[in-house]
């Protein structure tokens, strides 16, 4: 019975000596990053300290035990892991890890109700007269975008992202006779924006796997642009317009996301989201004299069939596939 429980515990101690060796420091630090925002202050000063045995010229891990020992009422021992961290970052000996650097791409809805009605009811008058023709409105769009943070407290990661948002053009096009004389009208509907913000995200490791939630919110400024194509066809004569809109508006994103480590430094993963981005006008980028149609000044306001402003919203559903890298 006694050697059963001896074999026991070493067999533990193997077990435990085995996961120590499998795990990478940049696990450990995750680790810690997970229990300390739990408040297991005690639980995260092993982590990192396994962190930094593992990889001793990183200075992020010692200025995660300088926290902890903070948080643990220890001020001595928190200076001198603090120092310690200062004094390898400027031997510059190993890599920081304080930057998080990401790229993604996707789909993502978007609002365009005004512009949608907008579409529809040109169409509708246009067959109602007996014209015939097909319609397609604006629903979806692609995104790209790119991001950078920097590590301000464990886990956290404070930056810019910048994005683009195209919207696929969206199309009227219709033709019948009027007098005896064949007529035709397409119409050519896009739009996009291109939103600048400052936010935060947060990134919460799966303890004992390579997989790393994160929650992120991002705020800032959209400049957006509306283009309006046209080329109608009569009486023996044949006209083409481009119109061009812009303005902007304030615009947050607010995330979630799931990743994958592939290596220490490299992740890729999927993000669900949503934004918010209702540009409430748009006015022409020149002077126009659209054939058939009243003139049209600069910074005149685009305005629906009712003569009421329409609102331009980029708002929606997001999902893309990201890659992140951190050195």
């Amino acid at each position: 019975m006694k050697n059963s429980k001896i074999t026991l515990i070493i067999i533990s101690i193997l077990l435990f000596s085995s996961m120590i060796l499998a795990a990478s420091a940049s696990d450990y630090y995750n680790y810690g990053n997970a229990v300390f925002h739990k408040g297991d202050y005690k639980k995260a000063l092993t982590y990192y300290s396994y962190a930094a045995k593992l990889n001793p010229k990183n200075p992020d891990y010692y200025r995660a035990m300088a926290a902890c020992y903070e948080k643990l009422g220890n001020k001595s021992m928190s200076a001198k892991c603090g120092n310690y961290a200062d004094s390898i970052s400027n031997e510059k000996n190993g890599p920081s890890e304080k930057i998080k650097i990401s790229a993604f791409g996707g789909f993502t809805t978007v609002g365009m109700s005004k512009v949608n009605n907008f579409i529809d009811t040109s169409y509708s008058r246009a067959t109602s007269l007996g014209a015939t023709g097909q319609k397609q409105d604006l629903g979806s769009a692609f995104i790209i975008g790119a991001q950078g943070g920097y590590n301000a407290y464990p886990g956290l990661y404070i930056g810019p992202r910048l994005e683009l948002i195209g919207v696929p053009t969206a199309k009227t096009a219709f033709s019948g006779s009027e007098f005896g004389f064949p007529y035709a009208d397409e119409s050519d509907y896009s739009g996009s924006i291109f939103p600048v913000m400052v936010g935060a995200s947060y990134y919460y490791p799966v303890q004992g796997q390579k997989i790393i939630l994160s929650g992120d919110l991002y705020l800032g400024y959209g400049a957006a642009g509306i283009t309006i194509s046209g080329t109608n066809s009569g009486f023996g004569t044949t006209n083409s317009e481009t119109l061009g809109y812009s303005g902007g508006a304030f615009v947050a994103d607010i995330g979630v996301n799931g990743s994958y480590k592939l290596t220490d430094a490299v992740a890729a993963g999927l993000t669900l989201g949503y934004r918010i981005a209702n540009v409430p006008q748009v006015t022409a980028n020149q002077d126009y004299s659209p054939a058939g149609f009243a003139a049209v000044k600069k910074g005149d306001t685009l305005k629906d069939a009712n003569n009421d402003i329409m609102q331009v919203d980029f708002s929606g559903l997001i999902i893309s596939l990201n890659g992140a890298y951190s050195f």
